[in-house]
């Protein structure tokens, strides 16, 4: 089965670049930005890419605009729909477009593609994970990276915890925590393994999401 790569939260394409390198047998690889600075330096770098497409939009649950409100440290940790109320983000933003990401995926995934999912949108990713739960749009989903965001949001840990076990239910091998659960740390994790472990541990986790039963009681 084809794979493909999704990045949410692309930023300046850091994760982009090592994903074409760990990842290279991707058939196609989507980026998600919508900060307008943070895209132009993404699309400086892959917009002529025959295997990249590029998005200048925020992963949600609608095709429409939204505010994303700004980091205190703007730069440095991007914009966030769900965090205008959180010490960590200010109370400027940036007017951006959104995408309804539960439809886009339904739509990749009916080519019968196995996907990669990188996700790190500063705290709407509880609200996009319930989403696609409840659509049942994970099911051709191999692998979560998952960058959390409740400590910052002032979220309750228990709502936190309810979404990864959820998550963790059908199979995704996510702690929620960052240590294990986030891009480049799983990443270097399993370079200094070896490149042949490294390659085994790409197949075993999806022939494991192919075996376990999906379903959510």
């Amino acid at each position: 089965m084809k794979e493909i790569f999704i990045d949410l939260g692309a930023f300046d394409g850091d994760t982009l670049e090592a994903a074409l390198v760990y990842f290279p047998d991707c058939e196609r690889y989507y980026a998600f930005e919508p900060l307008s600075r943070n895209f132009e330096i993404l699309s400086n770098r892959f917009g002529a890419h025959p295997k990249i497409q590029l998005f200048q939009a925020a992963a949600s649950l609608e095709n429409g605009q939204a505010r994303l409100f700004l980091g205190k440290d703007y730069g440095n940790e991007g914009g966030s729909l769900s965090a205008n109320k959180s010490t960590n983000y200010s109370d400027r933003y940036e007017e951006v477009a959104t995408i309804d990401f539960p439809a886009f995926l339904k739509e990749v995934t009916a080519k019968e593609v196995k996907v990669i999912l990188k996700v790190d949108i500063e705290g709407h990713e509880y609200l996009l994970f319930k989403q696609l739960l409840k659509e049942n749009r994970l099911r051709d989903v191999g692998k979560i990276f998952c960058e959390w965001h409740y400590d910052r949001l002032s979220m309750p840990k228990e709502e936190h915890d309810a979404v990864v076990r959820d998550l963790n239910r059908l199979g995704f091998e996510l702690t929620g925590n960052n240590h294990w659960d986030e891009f480049f740390l799983t990443i270097e994790a399993w370079k200094k393994q070896g490149r042949f472990i490294f390659a085994l541990k790409r197949k075993w986790f999806f022939l494991k999401r192919s075996l376990k039963p999906f379903v959510i009681d």
